[in-house]
C-alpha cells in the first residue's frame, strides 16, 4: 500500500476544513452558545464562586431555622374572670412591660410602646427630651433577644432596662444629644414642629 503523496494528504485536510467551516457557518449560534457556557463555568470555578453559594444558601437556612426557634407561639387566652371567681385574674409580672407586635411593627416599635407605658405608669412626673426617647427606644432594641417579630408575637421590656436607659440617657452629651435630633426628626410621634407664624 502506498502512502500518500503531499498533495493528496494536503487535498484531504483541505476538505476537512471546508467540512468543519460549513458546520460552524450552519450552526454558529449553537456553538457559540456551548461556548459562552462553557466559559460561565469555567470562570465560576476558577474564582470558587461554588462554595460560596452553598455556604450562602446554607446561612440563610440556618438564620431561618434560628428565627423559626426564636418565634414564641400565641399564648393561650387567659381564662375570664366569670368562669372562676375563686381564682385571682393573671396580672402582668410587676415590672414587666410586654407589648404585642402588629403589622409593620418591629422591636424598636415594642420598645417605643414599652417606655411610653413606663413613662405613664411609673414615672409620669418625667420629663424626656426627644433624642433621650430615641435613645432609650435604641438601648431597649439592642437589649431585647429577638431580631424579627411576627404578627402577635409578644415582647417583654422589663423595667429595671428601661430604667437602665433612662440613667444612661441622662448621662448623653450635648454633641451626642444633637446627633440623636436628626433621628427624632423621623419619629412622627417624637417630630418637632416648628408652626411659623
Amino acid at each position: 500500500m502506498a502512502t500518500p503523496n503531499l498533495k493528496q494528504r494536503v487535498g484531504k485536510s483541505e476538505g476537512v476544513t471546508k467540512n468543519v467551516w460549513d458546520f460552524l457557518d450552519k450552526n454558529w449560534q449553537i456553538v457559540a452558545i456551548i461556548l459562552g457556557i462553557v466559559a460561565i463555568m469555567v470562570w465560576y470555578q476558577a474564582l470558587g464562586l461554588g462554595t460560596s453559594v452553598q455556604k450562602a444558601l446554607n446561612d440563610v437556612s440556618k438564620g431561618v431555622k434560628e428565627t423559626a426557634s426564636n418565634i414564641t407561639p400565641p399564648a393561650p387566652p387567659a381564662p375570664s374572670a366569670s368562669k372562676n371567681p375563686e381564682t385571682p385574674q393573671s396580672a402582668k409580672p410587676a415590672g414587666d412591660y410586654t407589648q404585642v407586635a402588629k403589622k409593620g411593627q418591629g422591636v424598636t416599635h415594642l420598645a417605643r410602646q414599652a417606655l411610653s407605658s413606663y413613662l405613664t405608669s411609673a414615672k409620669p412626673q418625667m420629663s424626656l427630651s426627644r433624642e433621650q426617647k430615641v435613645y432609650i427606644e435604641d438601648y431597649l432594641k439592642d437589649q431585647a433577644t429577638l431580631r424579627h417579630l411576627a404578627v402577635g408575637q409578644k415582647l417583654a421590656f422589663s423595667s429595671d432596662s428601661i430604667s437602665k436607659g433612662i440613667e444612661l440617657s441622662q448621662k448623653l452629651s450635648p454633641a451626642k444629644l444633637k446627633n440623636l435630633t436628626k433621628y427624632a426628626n423621623r419619629v412622627p410621634s417624637l417630630r418637632a414642629y416648628n408652626y411659623a407664624k
